[in-house]
């Protein structure tokens, strides 16, 4: 490779790594885990939210091969909407021993319904559902969770602030949500969250909250 064909390659690369880095300061990330299944050039390959924001993905897959620049449609399992179409395209690849991980940069408002992968599971795979016996055993008194488990739940939070972002819905997230922040919040040891006006600014407290997380969990 010739010297100008270097110089261009890497201004190529800095050029979407300074692409990137603006976009994390634009659109805070959250841990999330959402099934995808992410489709390109006729290839259709399954995996996971690792992290999410307004304006992309990072995408756990089970299989490698799809390229930087690459244009793709990820089909997202949004937690209460169902399945939606979300376009974009591949800035960053890494192969993985189990497949590969995605950084994918997402075209706003590309977010449509669309019809899941295949059909859901509603039974125990017998026809029939599950009968629920209902408990005769004691209530008992909260104990506190391992931390494991609470940082779970704030994952599994975070997919419905995402949901609602993504969406585009507009006004005050409900009183209810502030609350399972708040309670997880204090759980983790972490201060009480100030209300907010809206999930954008929601992403930006659930983002926070994970990174002190992670650097009291360093720590200890």
């Amino acid at each position: 490779m010739g010297r100008n064909a270097q110089s261009a390659s890497t201004a190529g690369r800095d050029a979407r790594g300074q692409a990137v880095a603006e976009e994390r300061r634009s659109w805070p990330r959250i841990p999330t885990d959402l099934g995808v299944v992410v489709e390109a050039g006729g290839r259709r390959v399954m995996g996971v939210t690792v992290d999410a924001s307004e304006g992309g993905l990072r995408v756990a897959l089970r299989e490698a091969g799809l390229e930087v620049d690459a244009a793709v449609s990820v089909r997202m399992k949004l937690p209460d909407a169902g399945w939606y179409t979300l376009r974009g395209q591949v800035v960053r690849s890494e192969e993985a021993d189990a497949g590969a991980t995605l950084g994918i940069r997402l075209e706003p408002g590309s977010a449509d319904p669309t019809e899941p992968p295949g059909p859901p599971t509603t039974s125990d795979g017998r026809g029939r559902r599950r009968r629920v016996r209902k408990s005769r055993a004691k209530e008992r008194q909260p104990r506190p969770r391992e931390r494991h488990l609470v940082l779970a739940e704030l994952r599994a939070l975070g997919g419905h602030v995402y949901e609602q972002c993504i969406l585009g819905e507009e006004g005050a997230p409900s009183e209810a949500t502030q609350s399972w922040v708040t309670r997880l919040a204090w759980e983790l040891g972490e201060p009480e969250p100030e209300p907010v006006e809206s999930f954008h600014e929601l992403m930006h407290v659930l983002a926070d909250l994970h990174r002190r997380a992670a650097e009291a969990s360093a720590s200890a």
